[in-house]
């Protein structure tokens, strides 16, 4: 029951979950201002102490900001990682502006003023905040800049080099989630191979879906930037799932004949020749 009940309801990219603290750490100190000037204008009201009113002032407008944030994370978590590569910037700025609006509500009860006005004031105030800190500060346009600057390409929110992400959506059993991530990473780098043997991984040993475990290891050949033994590596692995999964090594035909000749000449390309040739005999002796 204690594990249930502490267990985490989403889990959040590291790209974004530091997005989100960096606007956080940027929103803060103006809530904390923004809040204890609430305070302040009630402790004069109501003839409160000075301290605890404004204490209770900035923690009130930061827990705001910070709700909102979480409240962002969870929206995105559920939309899916597909419709957040899309929708993403517009979750931020909603809830932003939602923020914004309740902390001029606030402000409209404390300070006096007409409600409309404070609504709209906040709210057009947490939508420049938004802008500024999840886009200029923290977000893309930042990123985007420095890779102008620094001759660093920018590839996206998710970053190649940490699959903590996805690997944390297989292992919660939400695999077509963690398959839409890879699958991102693929497009976005294309040369690289984790993300292919990973997608395998999980067709092949989570859901048993075979062929299509087959069509991405093809995927990788074709695509990835591979030497040798890596190469030879993944054509056994065809060989092994046409084999045992799927019941038919004459599937792995061409990828050995194609092994076979391009590395002509060198131990791989003999094995893969000798391998072909125990293909052609299996479907002879089937066939006869």
């Amino acid at each position: 029951m204690r594990e249930l009940l502490l267990r985490q309801l989403w889990i959040e990219d590291p790209t974004e979950a530091s997005a989100r603290r960096c606007r956080l750490l940027l929103g803060y100190p103006v809530a904390v201002l923004v809040g204890g000037y609430y305070g302040y204008v009630a402790s004069a009201r109501l003839g409160e102490p000075l301290l605890p009113a404004l204490a209770t002032g900035a923690a009130i407008v930061a827990m705001i900001l910070y709700l909102a944030g979480h409240f962002e994370t969870l929206t995105r978590a559920l939309a899916g990682p597909e419709r957040d590569e899309r929708l993403g910037p517009f979750i931020e700025y909603a809830w932003d502006i939602a923020a914004g609006g309740a902390i001029g509500q606030l402000g409209v009860l404390v300070v006096g003023g007409e409600a409309l006005l404070g609504l709209g004031l906040g709210a057009a105030l947490g939508g420049a905040y938004s802008f500024l800190a999840g886009q200029v500060l923290c977000g893309r346009l930042a990123e985007t800049m420095i890779g102008l600057i620094f001759g660093v390409k920018y590839g996206g929110r998710r970053t190649l080099t940490d699959h903590s992400y996805p690997a944390a959506l297989a292992a919660r059993g939400d695999y077509e989630a963690a398959i839409a991530v890879y699958e991102q990473y693929c497009r976005d780098h294309p040369d690289d191979l984790e993300p292919y043997l990973s997608i395998t991984r999980i067709l092949r040993d989570d859901l048993q879906r075979h062929e299509e475990a087959l069509a991405c290891l093809r995927r990788a050949l074709a695509t990835a930037r591979l030497d040798e033994k890596v190469e030879v590596a993944l054509t056994r692995q065809i060989v092994e799932l046409c084999t045992t999964k799927l019941g038919n090594p004459a599937l792995a035909a061409s990828d050995l004949a194609r092994l076979a000749a391009r590395r002509r000449g060198t131990p791989s390309g003999e094995w893969a020749r000798s391998e072909l040739a125990e293909v052609k005999r299996l479907i002879a002796a089937r066939d006869a």
